[in-house]
């Protein structure tokens, strides 16, 4: 009786180890299953997440150049001519000139003006860009009122027309004025190609440019 006993406590033992053995293998296979799955999912999505940058990226640039095809040079009236060629003796405009001929000769001036910052992630100041820019003469595409105070001023050099830039001329109360600030405007730049069809004439125009 005794030997039954031990007997069947044996494979009372082996039947519970070995059903312990198959929940931990069980376990361990749902878990591969469950990160096989976290995998796919993930990839997936990767996946899903490029194919709608793809048709994004599809789309604007589409929209881009039907844009750039629908576009017409654009041809200024007598006073609208006038208008535009004051724009390069309005002193904010003449001080860009001045500050940048200043830094190409090496003339001491603010850190601010000179140093590679980051502006909201993106390169900023005289620094931060090449000197054949500065090289170059520029034109002037827009001014407006700045969120600070003093003039946002954009541009684009004529022998360098790659990007567009704002630059920030403050004037001070003694009626100097600063140089506040400079970067590459991003929304600008992307429409690039579209300024140089529109206003080509003007941004190409030896004479009236600084």
């Amino acid at each position: 009786m005794k030997k039954i006993l031990i007997i069947s406590i044996s494979i009372f033992i082996l039947i519970a180890s070995g059903y312990y053995f198959w929940n931990v293998k069980n376990a361990e296979k749902e878990k591969m299953d469950a990160e096989e799955q976290k995998k796919w999912a993930e990839e997936y999505l990767k996946k899903a997440d490029q194919r709608k940058k793809s048709e994004q990226e599809r789309i604007e640039k589409e929209e881009k150049q039907r844009e750039l095809d629908e576009a017409e040079e654009l041809t200024l009236s007598g006073d609208e001519l006038k208008q535009y060629y004051a724009v390069y003796k309005d002193p904010f405009v003449l001080h860009i000139r001045k500050v940048m001929d200043g830094y190409l000769a090496g003339k001491e001036m603010p850190d601010l003006t000179i140093d590679k910052n980051d502006l909201d992630g993106a390169p900023s100041g005289l620094a931060a860009f090449d000197k054949e820019y500065y090289q170059s003469k520029f034109a002037v595409l827009a001014i407006d009122d700045a969120l600070y105070g003093g003039k946002d001023v954009l541009i684009i050099f004529q022998d360098k027309p790659d990007k567009i830039f704002t630059a920030w001329v403050y004037k001070l109360a003694d009626g100097e004025y600063d140089f506040r600030g400079f970067w590459e405007n991003d929304e600008a730049t992307k429409k690039i190609d579209l300024a140089l069809k529109v206003f080509g004439k003007y941004i190409f125009d030896r004479e009236h440019s600084l």
